[in-house]
């Protein structure tokens, strides 16, 4: 059986997030925030369960704002860089 090397990656809006910031900046900085990522190998065809450990910046936005819900994109990379899935999740911080 052959794998598949993804490279997966959670971002969110950083205008949305208590990072500590003057808020009206926090408001004009519109870009997205990487929240955590891995590589991970995935077999072709089927589902996989695998660790997406926190970024520095992800660990920070968990502490600063504890029971917020976000709104979050999962993207999934092939070993090229292309952008094979590209899904908007919720995420409860806890």
């Amino acid at each position: 059986m052959t794998f598949c090397t993804a490279f997966v990656r959670l971002t969110v809006r950083a205008g949305t997030l208590n990072l500590g910031r003057d808020p009206s900046a926090s408001a004009k900085a519109g870009g997205r925030i990487t929240f955590a990522s891995s590589v991970t190998n995935i077999p072709p065809s089927s589902t996989a369960i695998f660790k997406l450990p926190l970024t520095k910046n992800g660990r920070k936005i968990v502490k600063r704002n504890p029971g917020e819900k976000l709104k979050a994109r999962l993207e999934v990379l092939d070993f090229s860089g292309a952008l094979v899935s590209n899904t908007p999740i919720r995420l409860r911080l806890r």
